[in-house]
């Protein structure tokens, strides 16, 4: 769990101010249809899920969010 004080980074899908397990979670709800795009909160978090920024948010940013979360990745 990483927390950002008052400024949460682009990667916090679920808007709680916190880049954890909870923000994969919801991208991966949203990956198997359960969280619609265009429904509030969601919206404007799942646009911005596009991790590694090829124009769609798909299993390939779910990878990435994951390594993160993990500490793979050093960003």
């Amino acid at each position: 769990r990483i927390g950002y004080g008052t400024v949460a980074p682009r990667r916090d899908l679920n808007l709680d101010g916190l880049y954890n397990a909870m923000d994969l979670q919801v991208l991966l709800l949203y990956l198997n249809g359960i969280v619609v795009p265009g429904v509030a909160p969601f919206s404007s978090a799942l646009s911005a899920a596009d991790l590694n920024n090829d124009g769609v948010v798909d299993a390939a940013d779910a990878v990435r969010m994951a390594g993160e979360l993990a500490g793979t990745f050093p960003w």
